[in-house]
């Protein structure tokens, strides 16, 4: 007896009748997915002969070669499929293993994130030929799919991505209403100093020659400069003593703790110590960026064990710069060169400023719990703009923001935190640097705050120095004038 399906006949007898009423079901639950996997000229529980021939060890799931029963069993009830937040985790451990230079798809690995989101897209598309497609050919394309994927849920995905911000965040702080004022004065502060700053149009290269002893040298010679008791010289000369500045990326004391950008100077904690990673590049810039470094690096070994995040960590050091750079002017070295290092900080704290600016508007609305999407994006940056640009402008503008806004945040996932102090501390820094051309006095009080920079409040050194944030009438009178 044959009994007709929208896949293939199938053969039974009076025994196996019942069986063959069930499979009838089960494949038209999704009788593409089986027209296309299934090879043969029908389904038989009496021919042995037939090409897909059923026993009760012998189920039709047999039958699909390089599919897991369990992942066909997938494509036909929607309930045991990765859900929308499932599929957005799939794709923020795909995307943290491509930047991390981990990425690697084995189509042998069947629980792997990689497969786990090649299957939702199959699942979506129905596009069963292309799948059969991709189960068979080695090499497959399995980037388009991820490209795919994330372009569908870009969005929900930037959600996601700023709830984990915001979960990150939320660990530096006691209270929701200290997180909520925190961002409420980040956004007046980087706005007046989005107004403030004019960045050149883009950085500009630093040549005057300097070899790493030049800038040892000098900068040592400034440390004795500025501070009378020589206590900074004393810690200077011990980090030299110690082998404290590193320039190999790879030294094992902090290879596992610098940043990804091995072109940065950083100060590191590795090792149970503290290092300043040199990346020398034998200019001048070398020097200045020594004194940047070497103010974090005093200030973190002075920090008493249980520190807690200050948004004022880079304001000592963007000052002491300023004053390094004073004093190479006033000591004969090339205006040129200074200016060009002054301008390249002014660009770097305007980008920051720039990405802070979204950052901050991205995560109020998040705790206030509204969802982010395309259509509002496009809309808003419409209303930012004099002139008409074309619906693709507009579109392409709107994700390249978010698209770098995502990247930025997996890289670092507290990229708010990381960010602000450089537009406070050039705030602060400015205005004492302003101070300090008029009054040379001022060193002591910065070298105090230097000194107890992380066993202080932000309001405790924010008072011994006189300094206030800016008010939202400064702001407004900046933004307007």
């Amino acid at each position: 007896m044959i009994l007709k399906t929208k896949v293939l006949p199938i053969e039974y007898d009076e025994k196996t009748k019942n069986k063959a009423i069930r499979l009838k079901k089960f494949l038209e639950k999704n009788p593409d997915f089986f027209k296309t996997f299934l090879e043969g000229d029908k389904i038989s529980y009496v021919d042995e002969e037939a090409s897909i021939f059923l026993t009760d060890k012998v189920s039709i799931l047999d039958y699909i070669t390089k599919l897991h029963p369990a992942d066909v069993l997938s494509f036909l009830e929607d309930d045991l499929f990765p859900s929308e937040m499932e599929r957005l985790n799939l794709l923020h451990i795909i995307l943290n293993k491509k930047l991390d230079g981990l990425y690697s798809f084995d189509p042998e690995d069947v629980i792997s994130a990689e497969l786990g989101l090649v299957y939702a897209y199959f699942f979506d598309s129905k596009d069963y030929e292309e799948l059969k497609k991709f189960l068979t050919t080695e090499d497959y394309d399995v980037d388009k799919i991820y490209t795919s994927m994330y372009e569908k849920y870009r969005f929900p995905f930037l959600n996601l991505i700023l709830d984990k911000n915001l979960s990150n965040i939320r660990n530096f702080f006691y209270s929701e209403g200290e997180l909520s004022n925190l961002l409420g004065q980040m956004s007046k502060t980087t706005l007046y100093e989005l107004t403030t700053i004019t960045p050149p149009k883009e950085t500009e290269e630093i040549t005057l020659p300097f070899t790493k002893e030049d800038s040892i040298n000098l900068v040592r010679s400034f440390l004795e400069t500025i501070e009378p008791s020589h206590t900074w010289t004393k810690i200077f000369d011990e980090c030299l003593q110690e082998d404290k500045l590193i320039s190999d990326s790879d030294d094992e004391r902090i290879k596992e703790y610098i940043d990804k950008d091995r072109d940065t100077w950083q100060c590191v904690y590795g090792d149970n110590d503290w290092y300043i990673y040199t990346p020398w590049n034998n200019t001048i810039e070398d020097a200045i960026d020594l004194v940047h470094e070497f103010i974090h690096y005093f200030a973190s070994i002075h920090a008493k064990e249980e520190s807690t995040y200050s948004s004022l960590k880079e304001f000592p050091s963007l000052f002491f710069e300023q004053v390094f750079c004073n004093y190479l002017l006033e000591h004969g070295y090339p205006k040129d060169e200074i200016d060009k290092y002054n301008k390249n900080r002014r660009y770097y704290v305007y980008e920051n400023g720039e990405s802070l600016a979204d950052i901050i508007s991205y995560l109020n609305s998040r705790i206030e719990g509204e969802v982010i999407t395309e259509e509002e994006e496009i809309a808003i940056e419409q209303n930012n703009w004099t002139d008409t640009l074309s619906p693709s402008e507009l579109k392409r503008r709107v994700l390249k923001r978010v698209d770098d806004l995502i990247v930025e945040s997996i890289e670092t996932p507290t990229l708010l935190l990381s960010l602000y102090p450089y537009i406070e501390g050039k705030y602060y820094a400015d205005i004492m640097f302003e101070r300090y051309k008029s009054d040379k006095s001022i060193l002591p009080s910065m070298i105090y705050v230097t000194n107890n920079l992380k066993n202080q409040s932000t309001d405790e050194i924010l008072n011994y120095l006189n300094l206030s944030p800016p008010t939202k009438e400064e702001v407004l009178q900046k933004v307007y004038k």
